[in-house]
């Protein structure tokens, strides 16, 4: 307040200025000769005594009368304090906060935050780490069926020598190619991985049946074909969806000439060609 020429609040009270001014007089006044300080409130002044020339100069006393003169007083408030009345009192006192205390809350609050920061980093690495590093989960299942059943079971590009329905133990850790292998019917191939936290997978494989054709001929061409006991057309003729799990019975007919009979078996084929010449009769 000071620099905007007000007084403290201590400066103010009355009995602060009669010890202001008793220092003053006191501490300028020549050796030997005392001011009349201002008497407090209510008391009368007392003009002081003309000094005793015949002990001038002062003798080395004259100080400590002087000072004995003086009423008494107390010094300003030191700095962090506060005058209340004519008490000088601390912030602690007065149910302040002080400087210091401030500071030492405010590093309790820096210590904390660094404290939560590192704990939150620490949880997060442990959650990347958890979710990317390669745990061996040691072994697993494969569980394979086929409809119909009895398919050779393949794994990864290799014969297991098992048919469905059976079990094929593998690695977890990486993906595996599972085919199912059946004669007259088109391979099944799935590709299998294991989710986090599962060893065993079941793989279920609906093979569907291969489809033969027949391509047939004669010399002479116009003959009658028959396939199986039944009438298909005239040759040149080819006939597809024939089922691969049944031979086929092959008989061609033209009058004036001989027939002919031939049994024909696919032999892990799906198509077969047929060129007959025919022998006239006699």
């Amino acid at each position: 307040y000071a620099a905007h020429g007000q007084q403290p609040a201590y400066a103010a009270h009355p009995h602060a200025q009669q010890q202001q001014a008793a220092y003053a007089q006191t501490a300028y006044a020549p050796a030997g000769h005392t001011f009349a300080p201002t008497p407090p409130q209510g008391h009368a002044a007392v003009r002081p005594s003309a000094p005793n020339l015949q002990t001038w100069p002062p003798t080395n006393n004259a100080p400590a009368q002087v000072a004995a003169a003086a009423p008494p007083w107390q010094p300003l408030a030191p700095p962090g304090s506060f005058a209340v009345g004519n008490a000088i009192s601390s912030p602690e006192q007065l149910g302040l906060e002080s400087d210091e205390q401030r500071a030492r809350r405010r590093r309790r609050r820096a210590v904390m935050a660094a404290m939560v920061s590192v704990l939150l980093l620490a949880s997060a690495g442990a959650i990347v780490l958890f979710a990317f590093w390669p745990f061996d989960r040691g072994e697993a299942t494969i569980d394979v069926v086929s409809v119909p059943l009895g398919g050779e079971i393949w794994l990864d590009g290799k014969n297991t020598g098992l048919k469905t329905q059976a079990s094929v133990v593998v690695d977890p850790n990486k993906p595996h190619v599972v085919e199912v292998r059946l004669l007259n019917y088109k391979t099944d191939r799935k590709t299998v991985r294991f989710p986090d936290g599962q060893n065993q997978v079941r793989v279920v494989a609906l093979l569907t049946a291969n489809y033969g054709k027949l391509d047939v001929n004669s010399k002479p061409e116009g003959a009658d074909v028959i396939v199986n006991g039944e009438r298909r057309g005239n040759t040149p003729l080819v006939i597809e969806g024939l089922s691969l799990r049944e031979n086929i019975n092959l008989e061609l007919r033209m009058r004036g000439f001989k027939p002919v009979t031939r049994k024909l078996e696919w032999d892990q084929r799906t198509f077969i060609k047929q060129v007959i010449t025919l022998r006239r009769t006699r």
